[in-house]
């Protein structure tokens, strides 16, 4: 019994002095909780022939999608390929195709999204270009909202592109009347979608809008002869649509755009005349609901271009071959104080809330035009008659992705 009892009070001792040997060893410390950035890649669909044009910052390459030779440079990048291909960077990045057949057209490289629409006004003699740059099948349905409400179409479901190809798709089969406003959406994977005339065929290529609830389509260039306003409508309800010119004064609504309602799954094409005055100018498109948008113009020299809602930013960039004019439109309530520069050229503007203004500009070969501003602005050049967008270049530090690594966590 007292052997028990001492073996006892031995194992009680034992115990007690390692609790206490223990409690005197220092925790070993945590490392503190560390911010890192994170890499700001951004690959480019370009789903038209032509010569890709890229400006950023690093190394900009240019590849074919069908996996031909590359093209690369530095802060900007100058490449010909005869079909889709890709533009790439390990950081923002903007770029788009400058095509000369069968007429003269710009087409920007798109971010692949799994959703989108296309706005066509003459579906007869236009095909879709669908692009999956990803190493996955992309399989995509669309919709074809036409003017008196939604086509059905045999083969517009379930389209299947495979991965690292791109696929056309006939409208002129689909829907043969337009206008239309084609919705895409993707079950699997991602797609960058435009719409270009078939063989044969002039006018300008259409890239891929976002339906938006508020929206300023940029760059309808002074002296424009021809400019239509193409409107669908993809939800279920009627909605009732505001439209208002930026002009180079003040804002105002155009006359044949008053009193729009856009009927459920529909599209409406709006020929707005001579109601802008020739002036340059932006459409600001309001709805209750999200809507998609789209401007055609055509100047005096018939050279045609399609123009969707840009992201107003306070740095925007392209790269331009022979600029003739800059077109720089403030969507805001505050002045805009605007610094343009032309071949490393600043020129110092200022644009009065809900205006636009134009400068003329003088630049031989290919030109990085830049635009900075104090407030978020939209802007695009001229050359040879084609509208030329100038998109985000350079993104605020705010919208930085971080993650945050913290040793704490399990």
């Amino acid at each position: 019994m007292l052997r028990k009892l001492a073996a006892t009070l031995a194992a009680v001792a034992v115990t007690v002095g390692l609790a206490v040997t223990l409690s005197l060893i220092s925790p070993l410390r945590t490392p503190p909780a560390e911010t890192v950035e994170l890499v700001r890649a951004t690959k480019l669909a370009c789903a038209t022939a032509g010569r890709v044009l890229g400006l950023g910052e690093g190394e900009i390459v240019s590849a074919p999608l069908d996996g031909g030779d590359a093209t690369s440079g530095t802060g900007q990048v100058d490449a010909a390929t005869q079909g889709p291909s890709t533009l790439s960077a390990a950081a923002p990045l903007v770029g788009g195709v400058l095509a000369e057949q069968p007429t003269r057209s710009w087409t920007r490289c798109e971010t692949p999204s799994p959703e989108g629409m296309v706005l066509v006004s003459d579906p007869g003699s236009t095909e879709l270009v669908v692009v999956n740059s990803d190493a996955n099948e992309a399989v995509i349905d669309l919709a074809l909202l036409g003017a008196d409400g939604e086509i059905a179409a045999v083969g517009a479901r379930g389209i299947a592109v495979a991965p690292g190809v791109s696929r056309t798709v006939a409208l002129s089969v689909l829907a043969p009347d337009g206008p239309v406003g084609v919705v895409y959406t993707a079950s699997q994977g991602r797609v960058a979608v435009v719409a270009r005339p078939v063989e044969g065929r002039t006018g300008a290529t259409v890239g891929s809008a976002a339906a938006q609830t508020s929206q300023t389509v940029a760059g309808i260039p002074a002296g424009a002869t021809s400019t239509t306003l193409l409107l669908s409508n993809p939800s279920e309800d009627r909605v009732e649509v505001g439209v208002e010119a930026l002009g180079a004064s003040s804002a105002y609504e155009p006359a044949p755009a008053a009193g729009i309602s856009l009927a459920p799954r529909s599209t409406q094409r709006i020929d707005l005349g001579a109601s802008l005055g020739g002036e340059a100018s932006a459409l600001r498109v309001t709805s209750s609901v999200a809507i998609g948008a789209a401007v055609q113009v055509s100047g005096a020299d018939a050279v045609a271009s399609s123009l969707v809602a840009g992201v107003p930013g306070e740095r925007l960039g392209a790269l331009v071959p022979q600029a003739e004019a800059v077109q720089v439109t403030n969507p805001g309530t505050a002045p805009a104080k605007v610094e343009l520069t032309v071949a490393e050229a600043p020129v110092e503007v200022e644009v009065a809330a809900g205006t636009t203004t134009a400068v003329n500009v003088t630049a031989a070969g290919l030109t990085a035009l830049r635009v900075e501003a104090d407030v978020p602005v939209l802007a695009s050049a001229l050359s040879g008659g084609t509208v030329i967008p100038l998109d985000i270049v350079v993104e605020d530090e705010s919208s930085a992705g971080v993650v945050v690594l913290d040793p704490s966590l399990r």
